[in-house]
C-alpha cells in the first residue's frame, strides 16, 4: 500500500523507515505468497496489475483502519479530560497544590478538580478518579500505591518546653 501511494520502492521506503531494496523484497514476497504479479515495474515508474487494483482496493481500507486503531491507542498517552482528585487537608494546602502545578504544566490537556479534605470520600459513589491518603489503608478493593513516607514531628517553642517541661 505505502508503495502504491508513495509512486516507488525509494518514497515508500522513505515513508517506512526502511531501505528501497527491502520494500521491493516485501512486494515480491507478498506476489509469491499470492501467486500473482501486483505491480508493474519499469525503470521509470511502478504500475498496479489488473490483480493489483483489485487487491489495493480491498486491502487499502483494512490498513487505514489499522493506522487509525494505532492513532487512536497511541492518543490514549496524552492525558485529557478532567482528573477528579481528593486529598487530605493538610497534604492539599502544601504538598499537593504544588505537586498540581507542575503535574498539570506537563499535562496541558487535563483539567484538575482537588477536594481539600479530612472526610475519606468514597472514590466510586462520588465520581472521584483518585485519592491521596495518609495511613494505613482499609482493604477497600482499590489499587493503591504507595508514594512516600512522611515522617510526623512534633515540635514546640523553646519557651512552651521551659514553661510546661518536655512532653511524655
Amino acid at each position: 500500500m505505502r508503495t502504491v501511494d508513495a509512486g516507488s520502492f525509494h518514497a515508500a521506503s522513505r515513508l517506512l523507515g526502511s531501505s528501497p531494496s527491502a520494500v521491493s523484497k516485501s512486494v515480491a514476497r507478498l506476489e509469491r505468497r499470492l501467486g500473482v504479479r501486483l505491480i508493474q515495474r519499469s525503470t521509470r515508474r511502478l504500475g498496479l496489475t489488473s490483480e493489483g487494483i483489485a487487491y489495493y482496493e480491498r486491502v487499502a481500507p483494512l490498513l487505514r483502519a489499522l493506522d487509525d486503531a494505532e492513532d487512536i491507542v497511541q492518543m490514549a498517552d496524552t492525558a485529557r479530560g478532567l482528573l477528579r482528585v481528593t486529598a487530605p487537608v493538610e497534604l492539599g494546602r502544601g504538598l499537593i497544590a504544588s505537586w498540581a502545578q507542575l503535574f498539570l504544566s506537563q499535562h496541558g490537556e487535563l483539567k484538575l478538580e482537588l477536594c481539600v479534605t479530612d472526610r475519606h470520600a468514597d472514590l466510586i459513589r462520588e465520581g472521584y478518579d483518585m485519592a491521596v491518603r495518609i495511613g494505613d489503608l482499609s482493604d477497600t478493593g482499590l489499587v493503591s500505591r504507595k508514594i512516600a513516607n512522611l515522617a510526623i514531628v512534633l515540635v514546640a517553642a523553646p519557651i512552651y518546653i521551659e514553661r510546661r517541661g518536655q512532653p511524655a
